[in-house]
């Protein structure tokens, strides 16, 4: 207990009470130590014999606790599969939280209750200690003796193999490599038939056709790994069941090795692969097989086989054809010219311009409401799995061009006065003025064949004449037209 406000001067005397122990001293602050648990008060004396009032109520605690070492309870040891075992402490503090440390390593656990588990603890010797909340240590638990973990015996090893025959319609194998000491147990898979023994080699027989596999458990009750396959033969023909491959496209091959191909067939058969159905002549490329068809033959590893054909379609991609761009004089609509062949769909599709399919599935199908200027079409043809082949096709829409010259001397070049795109003006009057203002020639229907020739037929002089045109489906056109033979 630590004191203040002692006289600064001189010699003092303190006295605890009860108990009237004095202890001397001077100067103005003093610590009084080994204060048994209780309550007291403190006067001072001074070195004239004046005594002081008593000092508040000074308040000792008692000491806490020292917990008892932790107990040793259960004790989960290692497994076959788990390398570190655990163990449950008891006997802990019953109240407050508690520190429970692991030696060696003074590993330590937190909690609080009277019991905790410790996990983790791998091969070797411990004990453990506890502290409290109030700091106060317990001493060493007993020692704690963790086992090795059990060791896991090795897969057995495959040995001689003997194979059913026509006299003995059962097979064996020789497993090597079991446990040396104690015994255990092999178990065969499937089916987990169990086989007791001991020693390092054990014959297991009767053995019907099928795919096996082993393991042992030995004395410690660790199973190992499986063995490698025991394939033991069927007498007789074996079943080989034969799934053709899907088909692929060209450039592609279908590998005939792959096991989907044989799905299904008597366990551990060997396969061989032949061009023939008597399997005289062999096919050296089963890893890339072209079309056509071929036989793969299944063989026990007694000698029985069976032969079967299996068949590989390699698909070849469409040659596609839309058919030829067109070149429209103010035509709006137009019949394509693709083509498909055997097996083949193909689609129309619109990649620039404008155009309404009539049937997007027909490669002749019509197309109208075209632009002018270039309208890009594409044909898009699929055939089977192969993938998709596009063809461009390009029909360019001309503007409507009428001529402003007619040479009409039977040449062969500009004798008529040709508009280009008359069709799609439907039913058009052509009215001919010359110069002056005056009718020189009149048809109602025109049909791209006025060569420069009044109402009676009479060739008109060279000059320039106006014409009016009024077709049914626009509007009317008016212009010039010049006559030079």
């Amino acid at each position: 207990m630590a004191f203040s406000g002692l006289p600064a001067t001189g010699t003092w005397t303190l006295t605890r009470t009860p108990g009237n122990v004095t202890i001397s001293g001077s100067g103005p602050t003093y610590v009084v130590s080994a204060i048994p648990s209780g309550t007291y008060t403190f006067t001072v004396t001074t070195s004239v014999g004046c005594i002081s009032l008593p000092s508040g109520n000074v308040v000792i605690n008692t000491q806490p606790p020292i917990p008892a070492a932790p107990l040793i309870g259960a004790i989960l040891p290692p497994t076959c599969t788990l390398s570190t075992g655990s163990v449950t402490l008891t006997g802990l503090p019953s109240s407050g939280s508690w520190t429970v440390i692991r030696y060696p390593g003074t590993i330590s656990t937190n909690g609080s209750g009277t019991s905790t588990t410790i996990p983790g603890l791998s091969s070797g010797t411990y004990n453990f200690t506890v502290t409290t909340a109030d700091g106060c240590l317990s001493g060493p638990s007993l020692n704690l003796v963790m086992p090795a973990q059990p060791s896991t015996p090795s897969a057995p090893l495959v040995g001689t193999i003997t194979q059913p025959t026509l006299a003995v319609p059962t097979g064996s194998v020789v497993l090597n490599g079991l446990p040396s000491s104690g015994t255990w147990d092999l178990t065969r898979l499937p089916g987990g038939t169990i086989t007791p023994g001991s020693g390092i080699t054990k014959t297991i027989a009767g053995l019907s056709g099928g795919v096996f596999t082993f393991t042992v458990k030995n004395s410690l009750g660790c199973t190992s790994a499986e063995s490698a396959q025991v394939i033991i033969s069927t007498p007789g023909v074996p079943d080989l069941i034969i799934t053709n491959p899907p088909a692929v496209c060209t450039p592609s091959t279908v590998d005939l090795t792959n096991p989907a191909i044989t799905t299904g067939s008597t366990p551990g058969l060997t396969y061989s692969f032949w061009q023939d159905a008597g399997a005289t002549l062999a096919y050296d490329t089963p890893y890339a097989a072209t079309d056509g068809t071929y036989y793969i033959k299944g063989t026990t590893v007694s000698g029985y086989f069976k032969i079967m054909p299996v068949i590989v379609v390699i698909q070849q991609l469409p040659i596609v054809n839309g058919g030829a761009d067109q070149t429209l004089d103010f035509l709006f609509n137009t019949t394509l010219d693709a083509t498909l062949g055997n097996n083949e769909t193909g689609i129309w599709s619109l990649y620039s311009g404008t155009g309404d399919f009539t049937d997007s599935s027909n490669p002749k199908t019509d197309v109208s409401k075209l632009s002018e200027g270039n309208n890009i079409l594409l044909w898009t043809v699929q055939s089977g799995v192969c993938p998709a082949v596009i063809d461009t096709v390009t029909i360019i829409v001309h503007k409507l061009v009428i001529p402003t010259l007619i040479t009409p001397n039977l040449d062969g070049r500009n004798d008529y006065f040709v508009i280009k795109g008359l069709p799609t003006l439907g039913k058009t009057e052509l009215v001919i003025f010359d110069r002056r203002g005056a009718q020189v020639y009149k048809n109602l229907n025109y049909n791209n064949m006025w060569d420069g020739v009044d109402y009676n037929g009479h060739s008109l002089p060279d000059d320039t004449y106006f014409f009016v045109l009024k077709p049914a489906n626009w509007k009317s056109i008016s212009g010039y037209i010049v006559i030079r033979r």
